[in-house]
């Protein structure tokens, strides 16, 4: 029986294919995302680099994205950071340029982090409505039921 063969890219093969994935969900041609990325990135990227930015997945050559480039990838495409570390069907291993690779499953797992302060902020909404809900309870008013049913937490 034959071995399967382990798949793996770079973290920056990783970005180039959702590069590619985000523009071609808006349907734009790289020309309109370049135009798009321009403010962004300081520069506009010619068909040619746009090509050799997303075809650097199996390309010899591979491009190396920045910072920058990544924040304003995900602002022009109005997708999360993360979005760009996802990997395709079918890999099995992501690099970092060390000598270490992570599989899938722990690329996952630190792009679902949760952000502290986020839920923090939720964990008080919640218990500032369960206190408003409390005081209508007791109080007999239900104030807080008549907004949450308008679907205006503004009332509440």
């Amino acid at each position: 029986m034959a071995r399967k063969r382990r798949t793996t890219l770079s973290a920056n093969q990783l970005v180039a294919h959702n590069l590619r994935r985000a523009r071609e969900e808006r349907h734009w041609t790289q020309e309109q995302a370049a135009e798009k990325l321009e403010p962004y990135l300081g520069a506009r990227w010619s068909k040619a680099s746009f090509s050799a930015a997303e075809t650097s997945v199996t390309s010899g050559r591979v491009r190396e994205f920045t910072a920058n480039d990544l924040l304003a990838f995900a602002t022009v495409f109005e997708q999360p950071l993360e979005f760009f570390f996802v990997p395709p069907e079918g890999i099995d291993n992501v690099t970092t340029g060390g000598s270490v690779s992570l599989e899938p499953a722990q690329v996952g797992r630190v792009m679902a982090a949760p952000d502290v302060r986020r839920l923090a902020q939720i964990g008080q909404m919640l218990d500032a409505v369960a206190e408003q809900f409390r005081r209508d309870a007791l109080g007999g008013g239900d104030r807080l039921t008549t907004a949450l049913l308008a679907g205006d937490p503004a009332r509440t």
